[in-house]
């Protein structure tokens, strides 16, 4: 014998087959999305703003260091040029 499964009115069954039909619509979007991330190395680009400000915090930071350091070498070689020759 078969067991008796009633039909799922017309609407109810378009709805589900809307449903079913926009999941894999919404799964190959996704897959896309992952793919267009992993190739143009966009997961992490948070990450890499980051990192990359710190490294212009910490160029900026060397290019001071070295200004100073300039500036003390021209003061010392003004007082060595100042100096009496003998």
């Amino acid at each position: 014998m078969h067991s008796f499964v009633p039909s799922l009115p017309c609407g109810l069954q378009f709805i589900q087959q809307q449903l079913s039909d926009e999941e894999k619509a919404l799964a190959a979007a996704q897959g896309e999305l992952l793919t267009f991330k992993v190739t143009y190395n966009l997961d992490s680009l948070s990450q890499e703003v980051a990192a990359l400000q710190n490294q212009i915090r910490q160029l900026q930071l060397e290019r001071a260091k070295l200004v100073v350091e300039r500036e003390r070498i021209a003061a010392v070689a003004a007082k060595y040029r100042e100096r009496p020759q003998s």
